[in-house]
């Protein structure tokens, strides 16, 4: 996984899957825990970094 963030209602947990090439969701719910993982969208392989961008449209950043 190269980035995780929660969409601004709190109800979802999206990730973009740097192995994968795609970003999924997950919903949030009332205890806390994730719900079952929903597929989004499949990354475009042309990325100028080799990685899936951000949710900005940008290449993830590496520690370091």
């Amino acid at each position: 996984m190269s980035e995780a963030i929660v969409d601004p209602s709190g109800e979802w947990l999206y990730v973009n899957e740097t192995v994968g090439q795609r970003t999924s969701r997950y919903p949030i719910r009332a205890d806390a825990l994730l719900g079952a993982k929903e597929a989004r969208s499949a990354v475009s392989k042309g990325a100028a970094c080799g990685a899936p961008p951000s949710r900005l449209g940008r290449c993830p950043r590496t520690s370091g």
